[in-house]
């Protein structure tokens, strides 16, 4: 996921939780970017409520990527 020009999240070699996130074309979850103490971050959001035991997904925009 890029943030700027230079920075760009890769949860390969280490990650959080919602690396284990799946995408979705209709995602329950989306991703926004904050600035909390002047650092970037990321943090997931539920866009709806979700069941227990239910996959958290998310749109991985594939078009920003050619894919």
């Amino acid at each position: 996921m890029k943030l700027t020009q230079n920075l760009v999240i890769d949860a390969y070699r280490m990650g959080s939780i919602a690396r284990f996130a799946n995408h979705s074309c209709s995602p329950n979850c989306e991703f926004q970017k904050w600035t909390v103490d002047g650092l970037q971050r990321m943090c997931m959001f539920s866009l709806r409520p979700i069941k227990a035991g239910e996959e958290l997904t998310y749109d991985y925009n594939f078009e920003c990527f050619n894919l």
